[in-house]
């Protein structure tokens, strides 16, 4: 319990540096995989091209095309005569919450978030390369269609009722984005041959490198990548120095009381052969009767007394070792003090 405090602070730390290292470490990957990715021109050669690999596929490559979609497109519903293959319905809640501080913040939450999409593919003249799981793309770049905020219209009562609870409803933001037909979007992807082995499909690499969906150029995409991995790094460095810092507190307070637990045990060390050498120096020569030596060890004379049963039978050095039972009568011992014989 004397590092809880430190223990949990490390564990919260070691946990965000992990997860910050492992997106730096992904973005460095990604970008890698991106610059050494082979470039396909979308033409009639290419279902013999495919057809002619290892496996009827190509591992990591970059195609781009209009989006055109393979059955009846998603009609836009807050923009007349807009479709497209994907659309994400967002509905965020807008507040203003009162901190532990007694400070006011404003914070949003996402209430709601709903996808639609339809099978589309990239289209480049006559060829139409199908586009598969899009929604599991890394990215994938959505046009925003509607943006709209709708203010809360609180009574009185709502107002006060927000003051002691230490959350205002501020409004409600509804957001709709779309894939729009027609646009042209560049995959990033491994392209093999359908089930029917009659057309081609993009689809996320079984290799585990990110499958992209974007309308930015790679060069754009590139560059958004790069910044995004610098933030991580940086990131990553400042959760390593404070891990390191708080590592650092924990050892240094643990040797601190180790160093201040040996200085006691010396003392109580020295402390203890001081007194039995200004025993010995108290009595010098001299012999005790029996009937005044400590019972335990027969060497020192009886200097305690032991309650409630009063019993004088102990030297201080065995009274350190005896804290239960009187060793005469086997009363349970309350308290001791020192008795002094004449």
């Amino acid at each position: 319990m004397d590092y809880l405090f430190e223990a949990v602070a490390l564990g919260i730390d070691a946990i965000a540096f992990g997860a910050a290292y492992h997106m730096f470490q992904f973005k460095k990957s990604a970008i890698k995989s991106i610059e050494n990715v082979q470039y396909i021109d979308i033409d009639g050669k290419l279902l013999d091209h495919v057809s002619s690999q290892p496996g009827k596929k190509l591992d990591y490559v970059v195609v781009r095309g209009k989006v055109k979609a393979l059955s009846s497109p998603i009609r836009s519903q807050n923009a007349v005569n807009t479709f497209g293959v994907v659309q994400k319905f967002t509905t965020k809640e807008h507040l203003v919450t009162r901190h532990n501080f007694g400070f006011w913040s404003e914070r949003e939450r996402i209430i709601q978030e709903v996808y639609n999409s339809i099978p589309f593919a990239l289209q480049n003249g006559n060829v139409d390369i199908e586009v598969a799981d899009a929604l599991s793309a890394y990215y994938l770049d959505l046009e925003t269609i509607s943006d709209v905020y709708e203010p809360s219209s609180g009574s009185f009562f709502d107002f006060i009722w927000g003051f002691f609870t230490g959350v205002r409803p501020q409004g409600l933001q509804k957001t709709e984005e779309m894939v729009r037909e027609g646009v042209l979007m560049t995959g990033i992807g491994e392209l093999a041959l359908s089930e029917d082995q009659g057309s081609l499909r993009l689809q996320p690499s079984q290799d585990g490198l990110p499958f992209f969906l974007t309308s930015m150029p790679i060069s754009t995409l590139s560059k958004k990548l790069e910044s995004e991995k610098q933030t991580f790094k940086y990131l990553s460095i400042i959760l390593g120095i404070l891990g390191l810092g708080l590592a650092g507190m924990m050892a240094h307070r643990y040797c601190r009381q180790w160093i201040n637990k040996r200085k006691e045990e010396e003392q109580a060390r020295r402390r203890e052969q001081t007194r039995k050498e200004r025993r010995q120096r108290a009595r010098p020569g001299e012999e005790l009767p029996d009937s005044q030596l400590c019972i335990v060890c027969r060497e020192n004379p009886k200097e305690v007394v032991l309650l409630p049963c009063g019993h004088v039978c102990i030297c201080e050095d065995c009274s350190e070792d005896i804290s239960d039972l009187c060793p005469v009568c086997r009363a349970e011992i309350l308290s001791r003090n020192p008795a002094y014989i004449s």
